[in-house]
């Protein structure tokens, strides 16, 4: 059987952010959040640890340790996450400074070495 050779669909570069690509009022706040949320996975993927563990550090419920790890934050705050965080062994510093051009401020998840 011979397979069909499909028309290419249109591409459209996006911005570094898909949440604002998609028309999301508060994209930087999904942004931030889904950035913490991917960093507290790979914390956990990298501890070896089990949901359990997960609970016990955290004090999250078993339900939130799952939608962190499928990276839904719906109902998670930038604050509980950074605890979150913390409570895995992060250490989490914000780091602050003047624009040059005097535009509204950006919001950036930044992992050191």
């Amino acid at each position: 059987m011979a397979r069909e050779k499909c028309a290419e669909a249109p591409a459209t570069v996006g911005s570094a952010n898909v949440f604002a690509d998609l028309g999301f009022g508060d994209s930087e706040e999904r942004l931030i959040r889904a950035d913490l949320t991917i960093h507290i996975k790979s914390e956990i993927r990298r501890r070896g640890l089990t949901q359990a563990q997960v609970v016990e550090l955290t004090g999250l419920t078993q339900p939130e340790v799952s939608r962190i790890g499928s990276v839904k934050t719906d109902g998670f705050s930038q604050e509980r996450l950074l605890d979150v965080l913390r409570k895995v062994g992060m250490d989490v510093e914000i780091r602050l400074h003047h624009r040059e051009d005097g535009q509204l401020g950006t919001l950036k998840v930044l992992e050191t070495a």
